[in-house]
């Protein structure tokens, strides 16, 4: 099972820079995608052929994850860095470069998240992810992460809401791990919601804080409300639209775990827009 990481991960990245290229709008668009499909199959080929070469499988693995985390994330932060600068930071730039620029940055941002998970779903499968839980307020603590994605959805012209029926409230948390899942539940939301609303709410319930993204998008069916958080599972309605590795929930789920809390998802049904809860512990004085 551990080496078909590694292989699924090529797949993926082949197809979603293939599905890319059809897109393409401009000639130096298509220059630019076709030119990321090559170094992509030739970093592939490489991957691939160090599994079947000779050396210790789980060195083979620890070798591809450093190379991965450090010869292939780094450039790519580094190129997405200049892009943003060039789209927000350069003034007399042509509104022609900036789009490119812009839509190099949404590339890369969307390679760097699958790698992400990629990487946090191997640490996982090995007991290796470290937890630092500290005392937070969290409702300014969500209500930051939730303002940073309000751009994502002004432009798709969505109501985005935030709604917190508590001033304060303090946890114990991991603020890096809690901020992921907080995160993927948004940004899903956005994503998934092509009309209408997104909404975050805060409340409590006895000694538990509550918090529920939900929207009027898509919705989940009573099939895949069931599989939601198990590891390669989406939709199948959803796979050829929007790219992702089926794995974002089942890391929150792990995530929800080692906080002692709960998350889960209710929907009427496709069409009908979904919920979101997440349910940790409120630290006592």
């Amino acid at each position: 099972m551990k080496t078909l990481i590694p292989i699924v991960f090529c797949l993926i990245s082949w197809s979603y820079i293939i599905i890319s290229l059809l897109n393409s709008e401009t000639t130096l668009d298509l220059i630019l995608r076709i030119s990321l499909l090559v170094v992509s199959l030739i970093l592939g080929i490489i991957t691939l052929n160090v599994l079947n070469g000779e050396i210790n499988q789980n060195r083979r693995l620890s070798d591809l994850i450093s190379f991965v985390s450090h010869q292939i994330k780094s450039p790519m932060t580094i190129a997405k860095d200049y892009a943003e600068i060039i789209v927000n930071n350069i003034s007399n730039v042509e509104e022609s470069t900036k789009n490119y620029a812009s839509k190099i940055k949404e590339n890369i941002t969307i390679s760097l998240n699958l790698i992400e998970e990629f990487l946090d779903y191997k640490k996982l499968e090995e007991g290796k992810i470290d937890f630092n839980f500290e005392k937070t307020e969290i409702v300014a603590f969500i209500k930051e992460i939730f303002d940073r994605f309000s751009i994502l959805a002004q432009n798709k012209n969505l109501q985005y809401f935030f709604e917190a029926e508590i001033k304060e409230a303090f946890v114990n948390i991991d603020k890096f791990r809690l901020s992921q899942v907080i995160q993927n539940l948004i940004d899903n939301a956005i994503k998934y919601t092509e009309k209408g609303w997104v909404k975050l709410t805060l409340s409590t319930n006895a000694n538990w804080l509550i918090i529920c993204v939900s929207d009027s998008g898509i919705g989940i069916s009573k099939e895949m409300q069931g599989k939601l958080f198990k590891k390669f599972e989406r939709d199948p309605y959803i796979k050829g639209k929007i790219k992702g590795t089926g794995l974002g929930l089942y890391i929150s789920k792990q995530i929800i775990d080692a906080h002692k809390g709960q998350i889960w998802a209710e929907s009427e049904g496709e069409g009908k827009g979904s919920k979101f809860y997440v349910k940790i512990p409120i630290s006592q004085s």
